[in-house]
């Protein structure tokens, strides 16, 4: 029974190949091209937020329908996402989006925004986040 508690000569080896192995995996995660995340959201129905975070921190996006948010995705500092927002957030034709930093404090927003299905928002999240800007394509 006590020799079952005991690791292996190898179990050190092995584990610090599955972390070796899990740090690139996760290193690879920021090698992805920013020159177009429009392209990669599929639309439908709804519309293609872009998000382009140029703070310091990463963020979770919402959509805010009759005072209640929705998450939508997140984004990390530094990187685009291209997002999709479903048409049962912006059934009057008026979208929110929130963006709030994990773990931080803050926010930016997008104030109401008139939208129609099919379109592209665009928020662009300066490093001062109450200073974001928001474009309708």
């Amino acid at each position: 029974m006590r020799s079952s508690l005991l690791l292996r000569p190898t179990a050190p080896l092995t584990l610090a190949l599955a972390a070796t192995a899990l740090l690139g995996a996760c290193a690879s995660m920021g090698a992805r091209p920013m020159s177009s995340p429009a392209a990669s959201a599929p639309v439908g129905d709804g519309v293609r937020l872009v998000v382009r975070n140029q703070s310091l921190s990463d963020v979770d996006v919402y959509a805010v329908d009759v005072g209640l948010r929705f998450r939508v995705g997140s984004v990390f500092a530094g990187d685009s996402a291209a997002l999709r927002v479903g048409p049962q957030h912006f059934a009057d034709g008026t979208l929110r989006v929130i963006a709030l930093p994990i773990g931080g404090s803050g926010r930016a927003s997008t104030g109401p925004v008139s939208v129609r299905a099919g379109q592209t928002v665009e928020f662009n999240l300066s490093p001062e986040l109450a200073a974001s800007a928001v474009f309708v394509r």
